[in-house]
């Protein structure tokens, strides 16, 4: 049974909460108190909790200020802030220390559906301590040139959206943290984002000046002591990405599915950069042993009990990213041969072995025989011949 601790100032608040997730005490033991310094004391003298829902605005203690001791006593606990649309300021200071926000009034099956997916997600990962330490990250390691880029461009008297959505989208780490933000309900979004260029329209240049100056989210990982090689990651992300939108237009799928394999195949290793920061020496170990892909992953699960798919579909669960965006990064290295043909989260899993055969420079007659009895069999000499394509072309840039 999972643990959950609901924080509020306000008992009628506290009594709402109750009265709304009533049906929910059979699969969850939840606690309810008044203010940030009572639910510390909660926390010193109970066992684990797995996840704590807080309100924002709080008179002796802000959220923000209760989630950041939070994260730093407790950090592999799943933290929720609950913040009315008029608290920008706190809601970008807790940008570092929340892992979703959700807009006040919030009704109960967005808050359960917020605080399930991610303690299910966690259940998967086979290492308390990876879990833990996946929790505890703040942000993702950004390339040192994106910084520079960005903070550059942010600097200039007048700031190119456009340049600084074409910043971000060559950024693994700060694509990850843009959607974290823009999929959360705080925002009050009008519909789903498609694109990043859109989720960058959607937030603002002064919000995202405000995240690169202000609150450091975006920390540039260390060149010299970069355990993944971040500029390789990334060109494989773009590859896979144009090719996983391409699969699913030619099955027709609809145009936000296609949006969204197009961003989950941009990020599907993030769980790499992950797992480096969470354990730089043993994790770049591994890598200079092991060939990527399956052998990549079970490798990784002997190391850390879990592999960087099911660490970044965690992370993405965490940040409250898009459903097809996890299943799609969770998925990316299971057997294709299993697929069924009406699960198109599988396409960038099938983009990630296309790309990666070609760059090998596999011939199709031996990658077509490992894959018999895939739903899309027809497709994959045109789609192979594409992602051929898409690397010669990246090649020649």
């Amino acid at each position: 049974m999972k643990r959950i601790l609901f924080v509020d100032d306000e008992p009628n608040i506290l009594s709402g909460l109750k009265r709304m997730l009533m049906n929910e005490r059979h699969i969850w033991d939840m606690h309810f108190v008044q203010g940030g310094q009572e639910a510390l004391a909660l926390l010193d003298d109970s066992a684990r909790f797995d996840a704590i829902v807080s309100d924002m605005r709080m008179p002796q203690m802000q959220g923000f200020e209760l989630l950041k001791t939070v994260s730093e006593r407790w950090p592999g606990m799943a933290r929720i802030i609950l913040s009315g649309h008029a608290e920008h300021e706190s809601a970008l200071r807790s940008a570092g220390v929340a892992h979703q926000f959700l807009a006040k009034p919030c009704d109960s099956k967005t808050l359960k559906h917020a605080v399930m997916r991610t303690c299910n997600m966690r259940d998967r990962l086979g290492s308390d301590h990876i879990a833990d330490a996946v929790a505890a990250l703040k942000t993702l390691p950004v390339l040192p040139e994106s910084c520079i880029k960005m903070r550059e461009e942010m600097n200039k008297e007048e700031p190119s959206m456009e340049r600084v959505s074409e910043i971000v989208s060559e950024d693994i780490a700060m694509t990850t943290k843009l959607l974290q933000l823009v999929n959360s309900s705080y925002f009050s979004l009008p519909r789903q984002i498609e694109s990043i260029s859109q989720a960058v329209g959607f937030l603002g240049l002064d919000t995202i000046k405000d995240l690169v100056i202000s609150t450091a989210v975006f920390r540039a990982m260390d060149a010299d002591k970069s355990v993944v090689n971040g500029e390789q990651l990334l060109q494989h992300g773009q590859q896979v990405s144009k090719l996983a939108a391409k699969m699913a237009g030619d099955l027709d799928a609809p145009a936000l599915d296609i949006a969204e394999l197009r961003i989950a195949g941009f990020i599907h290793d993030a769980g790499q950069l992950a797992l480096a920061r969470i354990e730089p020496d043993r994790y770049a170990e591994l890598l200079s042993s092991t060939d990527s892909g399956e052998a990549l992953c079970a490798a990784e699960a002997e190391v850390f009990g879990t592999h960087h798919a099911e660490v970044g579909a965690y992370l993405f669960s965490l940040w409250g990213l898009p459903e097809l965006v996890v299943e799609a990064t969770l998925r990316h290295h299971e057997p294709l041969d299993e697929m069924e043909s009406s699960e198109i989260s599988g396409l960038v899993g099938m983009s990630d072995t296309l790309v990666t055969a070609a760059r090998k420079g596999e011939e199709f007659e031996a990658l077509n025989e490992r894959l018999l009895g895939n739903p899309f069999e027809e497709h994959w000499e045109q789609w192979y011949s594409e992602a051929q394509s898409e690397l010669a072309g990246s090649s020649d840039e």
